[in-house]
């Protein structure tokens, strides 16, 4: 072996370059809101994923059921979170949007039926909100 690489525990590496250690998720627990919370060395993840089914009159608006954020979480703050919000509506006769404003505690849903009769189906919901430290 040369006087650069160098051996530790059967394996060769270039103290010279910098090794990257595994990320390790220190703790994983769902909270009485159902999101899923993941703590990593420099952010905390949390993410919900669910389904249920809802009627929605013809040619009209309506709400969806608001999400309660992770109990963590008193209001969703913008210069520290980020978040992604994915739902979907198992009819294409429908639309469904979810927003998350600054200083909200809750994901407003809303949905709108674009067929003359109504529609029930069911509503994918997938979420994810990181905090940044």
């Amino acid at each position: 072996m040369n006087d650069v690489l160098k051996k530790v525990n059967n394996e060769i590496y270039n103290p010279k370059i910098p090794r990257y250690e595994k990320i390790s998720r220190t703790n994983k627990a769902v909270d009485s809101n159902g999101w899923t919370k993941v703590v990593e060395h420099d952010k905390i993840v949390y993410f919900k994923n669910y389904m249920f089914t809802q009627k929605i009159e013809g040619n009209a608006w309506t709400d969806i059921p608001s999400q309660n954020l992770p109990v963590d979480i008193e209001k969703f703050d913008s210069s520290r979170m980020s978040a992604s919000l994915s739902v979907r509506h198992s009819d294409s006769a429908v639309c469904v949007f979810a927003s998350l404003q600054n200083n909200a505690n809750q994901i407003f849903m809303t949905g709108q039926n674009k067929y003359g009769g109504a529609v029930t189906s069911s509503i994918v919901c997938n979420f994810v909100i990181t905090v940044y430290s």
